[in-house]
């Protein structure tokens, strides 16, 4: 939403919830009139949304009480399609998923099957679902990631709800959705390895426009380019900030490098090579080479210093110093 990287050492919500913000919601809100709404079947004090959702930019946190904690995808995806429907303005809409998320048990694909409308229940999956290669790389109970692979499904049927209800109020046409994932599964074996690298850091990204749009072209994204492509979607390139760090998936020089911080660990990504490191440790190596004509050392030195100017760059941005 705020087109930048986190910081090495920590979660934005435990350090910058008091932070001077610009992002997407508030320069839909400020810039082209937009209603921004935050839906969530949880606590508005998680992560500190009470307090960062209102300096990003939204106006409603449509949270618990008005859901109950852990409520169904599909319940909230409802309410929100309903929303949809009665708006009388342009609205922007941000929807975290709760269905999937742990601990995978059995209580909460019940509790989700009890609140699917009138859908089929979703059975218990079995690790036979999953390729081989994906099965022996986790590090989780047969019981557990059963439980996982059926709640994914239950998020599924709730999107397959959505879009079922966006085409019955006529929406599909003025309505641009996207839908991402923030993490893989954490467990995965330690190997250090570039399947394991894949399996933890490559996400769904899937944009859901209306006929005719153009479809992008990147070949390696992040989340850092999620905003700026919305905006570009929008023919408004002229509203996308200087501090984004992110491009449009749409830009003819789009750079195809992605980069990943978190607890100290940093990844980069490009055409070339992954280099991985620890900011607290100032180590940093080459994961992979794809071509082998670059000159790796260029990297190693450059790297560590992208990684330190982005964790200088947060406090000077956001708290003025």
């Amino acid at each position: 939403l705020c087109g930048f990287s986190v910081d090495s050492s920590g979660p934005i919500p435990n350090q910058y919830s008091e932070g001077n913000f610009y992002c997407l919601p508030q320069i839909l809100r400020d810039k082209l009139s937009y209603k921004t709404n935050l839906y969530h079947a949880n606590y508005s004090d998680f992560w500190s949304r009470d307090k960062l959702a209102p300096r990003w930019g939204f106006d409603n946190l449509r949270v618990s009480p008005e859901f109950e904690i852990r409520g169904s995808d599909m319940s909230v995806l409802d309410t929100l399609a309903n929303d949809l429907k009665n708006a009388t303005e342009p609205t922007f809409n941000y929807f975290i998923s709760f269905t999937s998320h742990s601990p995978h048990v059995a209580s909460y694909l019940q509790k989700y099957n009890e609140n699917n409308f009138d859908y089929q229940d979703i059975p218990l999956f079995t690790l036979n679902d999953l390729p081989l290669t994906l099965k022996n790389s986790i590090e989780l109970t047969d019981h557990t990631t059963n439980y996982y692979l059926s709640l994914l499904k239950a998020v599924d049927q709730s999107l397959e709800h959505f879009f079922n209800k966006l085409d019955e109020y006529g929406l599909r046409e003025n309505t641009l959705v996207f839908i991402y994932g923030d993490h893989r599964y954490y467990n995965f074996k330690p190997a250090n390895t570039l399947e394991n690298f894949y399996n933890y850091n490559e996400v769904p990204f899937v944009m859901v426009l209306p006929d005719g749009a153009a479809q992008g072209g990147a070949a390696v994204a992040s989340h850092l380019d999620v905003a700026p492509t919305l905006l570009d979607l929008l023919n408004r390139n002229d509203l996308i900030p200087e501090n984004f760090l992110g491009q449009s998936l749409f830009s003819t020089d789009f750079p195809n490098i992605a980069i990943n911080k978190c607890l100290q660990e940093f990844s980069y990504i490009d055409e070339n090579l992954i280099v991985r490191g620890n900011s607290s440790n100032q180590e940093y190596y080459v994961l992979h080479q794809f071509n082998k004509d670059v000159d790796k050392d260029a990297y190693l030195k450059i790297l560590p210093e992208l990684n330190q100017t982005i964790d200088d760059y947060l406090p000077e941005m956001l708290l003025g110093k």
